[in-house]
């Protein structure tokens, strides 16, 4: 039983003065009480048991919709695109899934300032292009054969200009693809030379890029049967096209959507000559999800599985599971590869070991030793395209099949080619 302890002399100046009985012990809770302690502490649980499920959901969510609307690249250039201004200010260039530092690649963006001050100017003066026909027109963008006074020469010239009405971040795109073909891409024979750029009297961006004849799409399409001397022509395009490849990965850049319809094809004195198109900065990479375009039947299997991933799968083993369907594509006369699947099949398809068929034209030396070995899947063991180049070429050069590793020396036969690779 609990007492209360009053002084009985002062207990009237107690009351007066709002003093505080005291107890000798601590009074018993009420069932109220602990009803409303036991609810306290239930609710405190379950409020960390959301919060700690929200934030595993948002660690596991996929690029919402709001955070890529929210992903925007810089205005990479300056306005006026002087030499001086390009040496003077720190420039940015996307840096996504296309540039690789060290083994991966990276995301975000990053500064390009010692890359741009070793760069020739590109800017061109407007009044040295004259502008003729339209050849090409894209939702975002058209494309004129131009012709180019450059250096007391006259240069055709493709000619790439936005649309009129375009969104804001269709010019920062143009804008990013044009500082970073001017200051990343080194100039190679079966890379699309970039010659410069200039401001229309509106002030958006247009390219000026080398101008060939033909897609490869195209010259595919136009055969009717496979001759000895198409055979050859499809040898050298896969050659040529590895060659490309390698040369970006030797700059650190990834091509990510190589395919034949990202070749065009060039008429030299030395016959047809591949170049390469279709990587670097693009408008999928800054666009909603709905807009965006993956090609799902030229990815290997790692870059299908993290498609939902902040941080898709690219590097050098995933171009090569897409060259090797790049070159089921020119033996076949530029057939879709796995034409029977729908898309959204292809991931559970290739898990199960499907692959297409050797074309009926195809050496079989090529199928087995380029081909397969490019769609093995585990990607370490897919050909670098350093092996893939030089296997083909001693292919070509009458070795006895093709050993991805291969690194003898040219015969003479390649020395007779060598304009064809030197951008003659």
């Amino acid at each position: 039983m609990y007492k209360v302890h009053v002084d009985d002399k002062k207990f009237c100046s107690h009351l007066k003065s709002g003093s505080i009985l005291t107890w000798s012990g601590n009074p018993p809770l009420t069932v109220g009480q602990k009803v409303g302690i036991a609810f306290g502490v239930i609710l405190v649980i379950a409020l960390l048991i959301v919060i700690a499920v929200l934030l595993f959901m948002y660690k596991k969510k996929p690029y919402s919709n709001v955070a890529r609307r929210m992903k925007t690249m810089a205005n990479v250039l300056p306005e006026k695109w002087h030499r001086k201004e390009l040496e003077d200010n720190e420039l940015y260039v996307s840096n996504d899934a296309y540039i690789m530092k060290s083994k991966e690649p990276q995301y975000g963006c990053s500064k390009v300032t010692n890359e741009c001050k070793q760069t020739p100017g590109f800017q061109v003066e407007a009044s040295d292009v004259k502008i003729l026909e339209n050849i090409a027109s894209g939702r975002f963008a058209d494309v004129s054969k131009g012709v180019l006074q450059q250096g007391g020469k006259s240069i055709d010239v493709a000619v790439k200009a936005l649309k009129k009405n375009i969104m804001d971040r269709d010019d920062e795109i143009m804008r990013s693809k044009i500082l970073f073909m001017a200051s990343q891409v080194k100039p190679h024979a079966n890379i699309l030379k970039f010659y410069g750029a200039f401001q229309d009297d509106n002030n958006y961006p247009t390219m000026l890029l080398e101008l060939c004849d033909l897609p490869l799409k195209d010259w595919l399409s136009s055969i009717n049967s496979i001759s000895t001397s198409e055979l050859d022509n499809m040898l050298n395009f896969s050659i040529q096209i590895a060659d490309g490849v390698k040369h970006l990965h030797d700059s650190k850049i990834i091509h990510r959507k190589l395919a034949a319809r990202n070749v065009l094809l060039k008429v030299t004195r030395h016959g047809y000559e591949a170049k390469l198109i279709g990587f670097g900065p693009s408008r999928d990479d800054s666009s909603d999800s709905n807009d965006s375009v993956v090609p799902m039947k030229w990815c290997a299997p790692e870059t299908l599985a993290t498609l939902d991933c902040r941080k898709p799968t690219y590097d050098e083993k995933t171009d090569a599971w897409s060259y090797g369907i790049t070159v089921w594509e020119i033996y076949t006369g530029g057939q879709s590869p796995f034409d029977e699947y729908r898309s959204t099949q292809i991931k559970d398809v290739l898990m199960k070991g499907v692959r297409p068929d050797c074309p009926e034209e195809c050496p079989k030396d090529i199928y087995d030793q380029i081909m397969m070995k490019c769609w093995d899947p585990t990607p370490g063991r897919r050909p670098s395209f350093k092996s893939i180049y030089n296997g083909l070429l001693g292919y070509r050069n009458g070795a006895q099949g093709i050993q991805p590793g291969y690194y003898g020396k040219p015969t003479v036969v390649e020395n007779n080619m060598a304009g064809y690779y030197d951008g003659n």
